[in-house]
């Protein structure tokens, strides 16, 4: 019985029927997401996708971009190619387009600058290398290596490879702290030091990073168990303490490394999920760090995190700031309640 057993309990608990209308608008938004990628990844932009459009009031579109941003600029072709928006051949011939780019950006030990210039490819100060984009960066590249070699086809094997070089590139552990068994949250380039401080908490984004790392062999498997646990109970479910409570810190690596059932990262992403809804009261919901309506004097949205109170380590502001990218996070979830 053992393999019953076994097969039978892997199956996943939760099966969720849309509806037409819910499923229909989901398509359209990813349509519509793609049209992002495909207008703004444009030769003048070295083919890499800009941090932010400004629409109302308009600005100019943000000319930076940094090592997560170009990780979604990678996977967005295939993502439309599955979805049946292009066809192969402009799937292949968008991603070679911006991996010669990204082959050409300056690095440091492999990794990525946390900012760069889209059209002159500057890195721009401060100099920095962020732990957690890396791990963005890292995630899109082994996800977009197995995406490639799943195609019969001589370029994309040839991708593939490229793809491959660029990931064994990134020495993930020039940004660990071996005494502490954790990552930094960076290196300053400007000083030539690390930032002093670590990500030590397993509901964090930096759990991308963690999983990476020690799926190249750059550090070893007891750093996940250094990360920690800290428990609360919301809305009858336990879950993980992240820093700020925010819908990121709990979905990003879930786009990747989906979810095992029955443990305690899958209760806690389902459960901040649920307690985010539960915060909603039937209004709009999803928070996390994102644009929100505070202009600089350049009339530039600001940016920061906005998190749940209660989720996070960091006593959150009560300002209700919906994030629509954290709602399409959660469709992972709860696809009908994110619809």
């Amino acid at each position: 019985l053992g393999p019953y057993a076994a097969w039978k309990g892997s199956k996943p608990r939760y099966t969720t029927l849309l509806r037409k209308e819910d499923a229909d608008f989901l398509r359209q938004s990813a349509r519509q997401t793609w049209e992002y990628f495909a207008v703004h990844m444009s030769p003048d932009r070295n083919d890499l996708p800009p941090d932010n459009v400004q629409v109302e009031p308009r600005r100019p579109v943000a000319e930076r971009t940094s090592p997560t941003n170009i990780g979604m600029g990678l996977l967005a072709p295939y993502a439309a190619f599955c979805l049946q928006l292009i066809g192969e051949e402009e799937m292949l011939s968008r991603t070679q387009a911006t991996l010669s780019t990204v082959e050409r950006m300056e690095k440091w030990n492999g990794h990525l600058y946390n900012w760069y210039d889209t059209q002159s490819l500057a890195v721009l100060r401060p100099r920095f290398v962020s732990t957690v984009d890396s791990g963005n960066l890292a995630a899109s590249l082994f996800a977009l290596r197995e995406a490639l070699l799943g195609f019969a086809d001589g370029r994309a094997e040839t991708l593939a490879k490229r793809v491959d070089a660029l990931l064994s590139a990134m020495d993930f552990s020039t940004l660990y702290d071996r005494e502490r068994k954790l990552f930094y949250i960076g290196f300053d380039a400007q000083s030539g030091e690390m930032n002093g401080a670590h990500y030590d908490l397993l509901a964090s984004e930096a759990r991308l990073t963690s999983f990476c790392a020690i799926a190249k062999g750059d550090v070893e498997g007891e750093h996940w168990f250094r990360l920690a646990r800290p428990l609360t109970v919301m809305e009858g479910n336990r879950l993980l303490i992240s820093w700020s409570g925010t819908m990121f810190e709990y979905l990003m690596p879930v786009l990747f490394t989906g979810l095992a059932g029955e443990t305690l990262l899958d209760e806690s992403v389902r459960g901040a999920v649920a307690a985010q809804r539960a915060a909603g009261k039937g209004k709009p919901w999803g928070i996390s760090e994102s644009g929100y309506y505070a202009f600089d004097l350049n009339m530039n949205y600001q940016y920061r995190a906005f998190g749940l109170p209660g989720m996070g380590v960091k006593p959150a502001r009560e300002d209700w700031v919906i994030a629509p990218y954290a709602t399409a996070l959660a469709a992972m979830i709860d696809p009908g309640g994110a619809a």
